[in-house]
């Protein structure tokens, strides 16, 4: 991030120096974009610091913008998988190989987007969800408040309001904040069983709560393959036959599964933040929920596939 190692004092300082007739260029003719709108097909350069607010333009109504919120190298990723050619994807500097004057330069354009209203305006197709500690631009705009409420000079300069209303703390911000929102009912069969107290849960093979007690095949030169035998409820053995395309099948499934694995692990992780990062609970939060509990589940009936 553009400000990390900065303090908050300096950062104070640092607001009240920026003025409204400095010259910034987004696009740099160098460093590239350091907040959008950013064209979704133009293969444009990206600075190395910026807002981490995916700032793609969608082709929504007014030129609504993405608006996921990512870290450094998700945000890379997550511009070239899910909007191809809005960026350059081979673009790819370290620390060391930064341009000069690249990290002054990204300061100020990032202060002055906020300042300006830029951030608090901006429309955007997935409301951002954004923290002090993970991204610059709600750490700007948090100390940008609180400066204005002490400083009648700033305020009147730049105004007083900086966050967006949704998570801001303007009147409309903290409406929100301190609605009561009752959650809506998740459906039945997307909801974990609960377990009694010190009772102990399912065991992986048994996760999809059918019993499967069939043991690994042994194999035979002689006619088709045969399953070790099992024990119905008599206590009576059971044998029962592969029909030999096991195999065949298990790499596909494997395969499945792994996807849905790596697909419930992105919803998992935004539903966490949804959480962390948000005071009103609403109806997507719990929708996001509960489309990760169905994709688990179909995960471990992939994996418990033969």
């Amino acid at each position: 991030m553009a400000f990390t190692g900065m303090s908050d004092d300096d950062l104070r300082s640092f607001l009240r120096q920026v003025a409204r007739d400095d010259e910034v260029v987004n696009p740099h003719p160098d460093y590239g974009y350091i907040h959008g709108p950013i064209p979704k097909k133009e293969g444009s350069n990206l600075c190395a610091y910026n807002t981490l607010v995916c700032d793609v333009i969608t082709g929504g109504v007014d030129d609504e913008m993405c608006g996921k919120a990512r870290s450094k190298w998700h945000m890379r990723r997550h511009i070239n998988h899910v909007h191809a050619g809005a960026v350059a994807a081979k673009q790819k500097r370290h620390k060391g190989s930064l341009k000069d004057g690249e990290l002054p330069f990204a300061r100020k354009a990032i202060v002055l987007f906020v300042l300006s209203g830029g951030w608090r305006d901006a429309k955007y197709l997935h409301e951002p969800i954004v923290a002090a500690e993970t991204h610059d631009i709600k750490r700007i705009a948090d100390t940008a408040e609180d400066l204005a409420r002490g400083d009648e000079e700033f305020a009147e300069s730049w105004g007083t309001v900086f966050n967006r209303a949704s998570v801001g703390r303007g009147d409309k911000g903290k409406e929100k904040a301190h609605a009561v929102v009752q959650p809506p009912e998740v459906p039945a069969e997307s909801r974990c069983p609960s377990l009694p107290s010190g009772e102990a849960g399912p065991s992986r093979r048994r996760a999809t709560g059918t019993a499967d007690t069939s043991l690994r095949r042994s194999t035979s030169d002689d006619g088709p393959v045969a399953k070790r035998p099992r024990r119905d409820g008599n206590g009576n053995n059971q044998v029962s036959q592969s029909d030999g395309n096991d195999d065949e099948d298990r790499p596909s499934n494997v395969a499945l599964a792994k996807k849905l694995r790596d697909e419930a692990i992105v919803d998992v992780e935004e539903a966490m933040g949804e959480f962390a990062r948000r005071v009103v609970v609403d109806k997507a939060i719990f929708d996001m929920l509960a489309k990760c509990l169905s994709v688990i589940s179909e995960v471990a009936v992939q994996l418990e596939r033969p």
